[in-house]
């Protein structure tokens, strides 16, 4: 079995992965309904129609989920350490 990546293969994950920071860069710095497509299409340098067709709600549930996990970390060290919240 063939475990090559090809550079499309490469592409798709580095286009995943700006998509991705680029949703958690507009949650945390201006809101969940600044989170718009064209916005995170181009603050990751990609049409906003390849995001439709191939993430729909799927980026953003990822990237919430990612928001979430980090908040809760966030707090739980903040508690642990006794930090004002």
């Amino acid at each position: 079995m063939d475990t090559e990546k090809s550079p499309q293969q490469d592409r798709r994950r580095a286009t995943a992965q700006r998509l991705l920071s680029a949703t958690i860069r507009v949650i945390s710095e201006s809101g969940l309904d600044a989170a718009t497509v064209p916005k995170i299409a181009a603050l990751a340098e990609v049409a906003p129609a390849s995001v439709y067709r191939r993430y729909h709600d799927r980026m953003l549930s990822s990237a919430l989920h990612s928001c979430m996990s980090w908040s809760k970390a966030t707090l739980t060290i903040a508690s642990t350490l006794n930090l004002p919240c």
